[in-house]
């Protein structure tokens, strides 16, 4: 008689389970090596900036292609292009680029120095603070196109004006960051320097200004960016060379591919030099992430 052997239900169960469960293994298959996977990481991380422009891109060419707006209107981005290869071929485009550059890195010069002087000092000297601070904010108010005809009317028309009004809109960010970065130094760290018998001087160029370097580097960046709009807004008036009289010109000769060109051409710039100056800003900052992690 053969041997018998009986289940309880808590076993069969378990046993059912056992045979009906696959056996999976400890790590997770994987179709792509770390590798791989590493380089297609970095590609999407690349290319997602990119995808809204090339979505808008392909919307403009889709638009012009159907004929669903006037193509004297919004031309193709193909017929811009071209417009742009032949530009820069007979020098029209690297002229008037060079020639704005020109008067953005003079006023921006002018404006932005101005600016931190007065913002250090204000931020430095309470006495100045109270005395010249409540006129420079009430100053601050006016809008930037507002200083363009007082501007023409004591400089006249021709290319101080314009670099004039450039230095105006660089100045006021750059003031209102220098300024706010004094006054963001931590008292203890002034403390300390007064302990380790810091001078005046002293204490300015070890504590006060490392202190409001992140504030100053933002001020830049603006300035800059602002500078870059004010150029523009000053060929406008009375300008017979530079990107914003190209584009002024061609919108009087109902040439909208030139038009665009301009404000595209405005565009990157603008993006290029606002690019440079946050590297830049990220390695002189480098010592912050370093000291935040120890």
């Amino acid at each position: 008689m053969s041997a018998s052997k009986s289940f309880s239900a808590s076993e069969f169960t378990e046993a059912t389970v056992a045979k009906t469960t696959p056996i999976q293994s400890g790590t997770p298959r994987r179709w792509l090596s770390p590798v791989t996977q590493a380089r297609l990481a970095r590609l999407a991380r690349l290319a997602t900036p990119w995808a809204v422009p090339a979505a808008l891109l392909a919307l403009w060419q889709m638009v012009s292609a159907f004929h669903l707006a006037p193509e004297t209107l919004l031309p193709s981005p193909l017929t811009v292009a071209q417009t742009a290869v032949d530009l820069v071929k007979d020098g029209t485009l690297t002229a008037n680029l060079a020639i704005s550059v020109q008067r953005v890195a003079i006023g921006y010069a002018v404006g932005a120095s101005l600016g931190l002087v007065l913002g250090l000092a204000l931020g430095l000297l309470p006495v100045l603070e109270e005395l010249v601070g409540p006129t420079l904010d009430g100053i601050q108010q006016v809008p930037l196109y507002a200083w363009m005809p007082l501007i023409i009317l004591a400089l006249g028309i021709g290319e101080v004006s314009k670099l004039a009004f450039i230095a105006v809109g660089a100045f006021y960010p750059m003031l209102l960051n220098a300024r706010q970065g004094v006054k963001s130094v931590d008292p203890k760290h002034l403390e300390v320097a007064a302990v380790y018998g810091y001078g005046r001087w002293a204490t300015l160029w070890r504590v006060v200004l490392p202190g409001a370097v992140p504030l100053l580097l933002a001020g830049a960046r603006i300035s800059l960016g602002v500078a870059w709009m004010m150029v523009v807004g000053a060929e406008l008036f009375g300008a017979d060379s530079g990107v914003g009289f190209m584009i002024t010109y061609a919108r009087n000769l109902f040439e909208s591919d030139i038009v665009l060109l301009g404000v595209g051409v405005v565009g990157v710039i603008g993006f290029v030099m606002d690019w440079g100056l946050q590297k830049v800003e990220g390695r002189l900052l480098a010592w912050r992430t370093v000291h935040a992690e120890d």
